[in-house]
């Protein structure tokens, strides 16, 4: 019998809900979270139960969490030492940290996630599986193609986070915020010099998230196109890639 997967998507402003029968797309569905906690529980609560999306006998259910507070650690740094020391070190204290080993790769990301969404959502299912946004994309980027230097643009409504694989290796995962698309291609420009990488052959993949603007990807192509330097770089638009990457964790 084919599986049935639900993939969750949560960033500050929405959260989408994509089903998949075996890798192919069959549903999808966005809810405007409302800002208000109090009511954007019972807001959510109702908008689920009006569509149904959770009634259905899923195989599995997983969430991605979207935020920029997250920082990839080797396993055996943190193995020396705590999620909450190695979160105070790089955004400060929370009370609300959590990690995912990445096992596969030797490293572990370490964020934070509103406690809003465990407790909402393991009340509905107790197996789902959450994990940050950047983990599925971390495992989808390097499941293939990733020997040759591969850049990843992942944008969310005010900050987007700059991924770089090559030789199979996570070379580089941060976050930054931006106002407009020439802040993106500053900041990717700036790392790739930095990293004496903007000459190499590869591809940069321009993708977003469930806060995302699908308007602002051309733009971001185009942009990119017009740096004489980065000529060796192939650009392309990558779909659904959140969504699909939670594939990969069950």
């Amino acid at each position: 019998m084919a599986k049935k997967h639900l993939s969750i998507e949560i960033a500050d402003h929405r959260i989408g809900f994509t089903t998949f029968l075996e890798e192919r797309i069959t549903s999808s569905k966005t809810i405007t979270l409302e800002e208000d906690e109090t009511n954007r529980l019972s807001k959510l609560e109702e908008d689920i139960e009006k569509d149904g999306l959770l009634n259905v006998d899923y195989d599995t259910i997983s969430i991605a969490y979207a935020n920029k507070k997250s920082t990839i650690v080797p396993s055996s740094v943190f193995s020396e030492t705590t999620p909450d020391a190695i979160f105070k070190l790089c955004f400060g204290k929370n009370d609300n940290v959590d990690y995912n080993r990445i096992s596969e790769y030797n490293f572990v990301n370490v964020y934070t996630i509103p406690f809003w969404i465990k407790q909402f959502f393991i009340r509905k299912s107790p197996l789902i599986k959450i994990q940050h946004e950047g983990t599925h994309l971390i495992r989808e980027a390097l499941k293939k193609d990733a020997f040759y230097t591969k850049v990843q643009i992942h944008l969310q409504k005010k900050f987007f986070l700059l991924m770089i694989v090559k030789e199979n290796k996570l070379n580089y995962y941060s976050f930054f915020d931006y106002n407009n698309v020439d802040d993106i291609i500053y900041h990717t420009f700036f790392v790739l010099k930095q990293k004496e990488l903007e000459e190499d052959k590869g591809r940069i993949l321009v993708s977003k998230g469930v806060d995302g603007s699908d308007e602002m990807i051309p733009e971001v192509i185009e942009k990119l196109e017009k740096i004489g330097d980065m000529t060796n770089f192939k650009k392309e638009t990558l779909k659904d890639i959140s969504a699909k990457s939670q594939l990969l964790c069950v």
